[in-house]
């Protein structure tokens, strides 16, 4: 009976645990109460700034305080709108990277906001894409987003209202749809990147379902769905265009704002007979609302299961359990009995209760659902802090020591070639087209904690922080040219910090260092173009601006010369120029500090010239290669295991030795 009964709380101990309760039935309701009180009915639909031009263009600020930009690595690729203080409605095709990639922009007139301009960024949590969405005919295509953090709403940043379900606005009602998209066909939005905004009326799926069959090759095929509606004009000439996806489209109903679509997708831009295509929010209302509520982390419902039981508890409850049962089955058996209760079997018993407790802090077992974390993080120690110095003089070029302790001088033969950075005692990141030339990691050494890439040779210090490069190891997706302009390079011996060598800090996302003008890049590289570092050759800094690509690529096509700036590249600089990194400054760091620490933005990759107007350096953005850069230093750095585990496999096969050894044998007589 013992053996029973400890078998079955074994099998229910674990609901239990988890304080498992019945999900009760969420009922619809659009009067959504948030945990911060807010009625969201009491607040939605209703800016507070007046004065629209309706024959203008340009939004202006406080017209649509619910408008989103929905932004991938930094750059604009869709609208959306704010729903509540912590989630946003869009378009579901605009998702095709994890939730890390995307950030939400909110409280901003323009798209890519100056440094002095309003503009709030969030992180997102998740996304959460409707399960029936069909990329093959458009239908379903909505999705939600949850911001990592709450916003607080103002004059500035408002809700808009849901629709009640199912129950469509008639046909003909004049609506407005905004966005940064294209202005025309091939025409992107130009800078200052101003909200733009469209009145039109809304047209009833049938209707522009027959307008999409003219001159259409399957004109039996439906092709405006019923969880679609249209908005726009018959002879063309006015619509919503590539950019403005997952934006909204709202109508004013008796003063109050409502979200009637969601900017889905069209056939060209404003073509006759092709009017923009929306998802009908109406028909998803239902879906929204019970989607908020039960992926509110504070509202969620658990049913009975171990769905929600990490395996260090599951461990534990599987100790527990083995304990239970070998005490149970201790007193079916005599000679057990007399072994599990004298002072072997307790001492066994308490000891398996110590590693139980000991398994539930194991770093190995912390994320189940990670197992890429199972080995200590190489990028997780103290990183960007620097010991403290002088007043930097902004307009001065040589560096001081110990201002950037993580600047290192790669060196082929003792002869500088590039920069590099110290990410921790025995890697360094740099730029791959340093190792055109050059590849065999023995030719290469990298020169720590000095200021002149030319130590005198009486300088001893400088020798014992020389370090040997062991490996290189250049992203797999380089192929010889920009992009994936990025290497590691492993060291053959540990790197001693000091006041004068220290690491940097990475980030896996970089959005909160858009538009900053205070970041600094450093190296030993050319002074000019026809101008190279003078003796005694002193490490340079110069301060930049961190400019988005969008505004980047803009000033590549300035005067009649164009280059394109896409994927893993962001530009830092001045749009007048003057300030720039150079030849020999290749593989160096693009740093920012944040509350003291300091971070690597970008590793110096290439440019036009130095420092000319409207020619921006050049960067490999590491937020791109965040996740390549840590598993390639776990996979080829040495893991320190968790004995934890042998230990208790140790253990339990002690157990059942003993317990096999004590019933089978026969007694002594």
């Amino acid at each position: 009976m013992e053996l029973v009964l400890a078998t079955i709380l074994f099998i229910l101990l674990p609901g239990a645990l988890l304080q498992s309760e019945s999900s009760p039935a969420v009922s619809y309701s659009l009067s959504l109460m948030r945990d911060s009180g807010i009625n969201l009915d009491s607040v939605c639909g209703r800016p507070r700034a007046s004065g629209r031009i309706v024959s203008g263009q340009n939004a202006q600020v406080g017209e649509w305080p619910w408008q989103v930009s929905l932004r991938e690595s930094g750059e604009h690729v869709c609208g959306g709108s704010l729903i509540a203080e912590d989630w946003v409605l869009t378009a579901a095709h605009c998702f095709n990277q994890d939730p890390s990639a995307y950030t939400v922009l909110l409280v901003s007139i323009s798209s890519y906001p100056g440094v002095n301009e309003s503009g709030k960024v969030s992180e997102v949590a998740e996304y959460i894409k409707y399960p029936g969405y069909s990329e093959k005919d458009g239908s379903g295509d909505i999705a939600l987003v949850r911001l990592a953090s709450s916003i607080s709403f103002d004059d500035l940043i408002l809700p808009v209202c849901l629709p009640k379900p199912r129950d469509p606005l008639d046909p003909g009602t004049l609506c407005w749809v905004t966005g940064w998209g294209y202005t025309a066909m091939n025409q992107k939005l130009v800078p200052p990147f101003i909200l733009q905004e469209l009145e039109v009326p809304l047209i009833d799926a049938q209707t522009c379902n027959s307008y999409y069959q003219e001159n259409s090759i399957s004109s039996q095929e439906t092709i405006i769905h019923e969880d679609m509606l249209c908005a726009g004009f018959k002879e063309g000439g006015k619509d919503a265009c590539n950019g403005d996806s997952g934006g909204p489209l709202v109508c004013d109903i008796s003063g109050v704002w409502t979200q009637a679509g969601v900017v889905s997708w069209g056939s060209g831009c404003a073509q006759p007979n092709r009017p923009g295509v929306y998802v009908n929010v109406s028909i998803y209302t239902s879906w929204i609302v019970n989607r908020m509520w039960n992926s509110d982390p504070d509202e969620r419902n658990f049913s009975p299961s171990l769905s929600g039981t990490s395996l260090s508890g599951l461990l534990f409850l599987g100790l527990l359990g083995s304990i239970l049962i070998f005490l149970g089955f201790a007193r079916g058996c005599q000679v057990v009995g007399e072994v599990a209760m004298g002072a072997r079997g307790k001492t066994l018993v308490l000891l398996l209760v110590m590693v139980a407790m000991a398994v539930t802090q194991s770093p190995l077992l912390q994320d189940s659902e990670k197992p890429e974390l199972q080995e200590i993080d190489p990028l997780s120690g103290p990183c960007g802090h620097r010991t403290t110095i002088p007043s930097r003089v902004v307009g001065g070029d040589d560096a001081v020591l110990g201002r950037w302790p993580w600047q290192g001088s790669l060196r082929v033969w003792g002869s500088h070639i590039c920069g590099g950075t110290l990410l921790n005692r025995r890697w360094v990141l740099t730029a791959a087209h340093c190792f055109q030339k050059y590849n065999d990691p023995y030719e290469w050494s990298v020169q720590f904690g000095e200021l002149s890439v030319s130590p005198s040779l009486w300088n001893l210090q400088a020798y014992s922080n020389r370090y040997q490069v062991e490996d290189i190891f250049l992203s797999p997706k380089y192929l010889g040219l920009y992009p994936y302009d990025i290497a590691l390079l492993r060291l053959s011996s540990s790197v001693t910090y000091n006041n004068y060598i220290q690491p940097i800090c990475l980030l896996n996302n970089t959005f909160k260092f858009e538009n900053r003008n205070d970041c600094w890049v450093t190296g030993w590289g050319d002074i000019g173009e026809d101008s190279s570092l003078p003796s005694p050759e002193t490490l340079q800094e110069v301060q930049v601006a961190i400019i988005n690509n969008t505004m980047c690529n803009h000033l590549f096509q300035k005067p009649d010369f164009h280059r394109n700036i896409w994927g893993d590249m962001v530009c830092a600089g001045n749009p007048e120029g003057g300030k720039d990194a150079c030849f020999g400054d290749s593989g160096g760091p693009l740093v920012c500090d944040q509350d003291t620490v300091w971070y690597q933005i970008g590793v110096v990759s290439w440019g036009v010239g130095c420092g000319r107007p409207n020619r921006p350096g050049i960067y490999t953005n590491i937020s791109q290669h965040y996740s390549w850069i840590r598993l390639t230093m776990m996979r080829n750095g040495v893991s320190r295991p968790d004995p934890v585990p042998l230990l208790l496999l140790l253990l339990l096969f002690a157990l059942g030795s003993l317990t096999a050894e004590a019933c089978l044998s026969p007694p002594d007589l």
